[in-house]
């Protein structure tokens, strides 16, 4: 069976649900999805609470959803389908991480950022992996070129 169509719906349904989320609503059909993305959405606890009809989702993408705090952590803890929740950007404090962490252990949760504490969250949350990934840096080298000729057709 090809779930790909159901896991590329939330692609396709995404502008409507960022426009609306009345949207949440046609998800409800879609009884074999297993991954949506509601990232950047205006979902809130309640639109959450709405789609734990869908029993088979087991990753759900939650990044810069800036209406996702605390609230959200019973409909977490109760959905338990749910395998992998990415609340990065979202307004869940540490506190309400460490909730969801006591309640289901079995729950992966992803929180990312460039400013993080990782320090003082990792002893917050211990015992909790933390994994860092410096970023690189490439020399760059900037070159000008001489005065282009607007009459060479020639591809660049």
């Amino acid at each position: 069976m090809n779930r790909e169509p159901q896991r590329a719906f939330d692609r396709r349904l995404g502008g409507q649900v960022r426009q609306s989320l009345e949207g949440l609503e046609k998800l409800l059909g879609l009884r074999n999805l297993e991954v949506l993305d509601l990232s950047r959405t205006p979902v809130s606890s309640a639109g959450l609470e709405s789609l734990r009809g869908l029993t088979r989702l087991r990753e759900l993408r939650l990044a810069l959803a800036k209406n996702i705090d605390d609230a959200a952590i019973p409909v977490f803890i109760g959905w338990k389908s749910l395998r992998v929740v990415m609340l990065e950007g979202t307004r869940v404090t540490p506190d309400g991480i460490a909730r969801l962490r006591a309640a289901r252990p079995d729950l992966k949760l992803l929180v990312m950022s460039a400013t993080l504490d990782a320090a003082s969250l990792e002893q917050y949350l211990a015992p909790c992996r933390v994994l860092q990934s410096q970023g690189r840096a490439h020399p760059v080298t900037i070159e000008f070129a001489a005065q282009p000729s607007y009459l060479d057709k020639r591809p660049v």
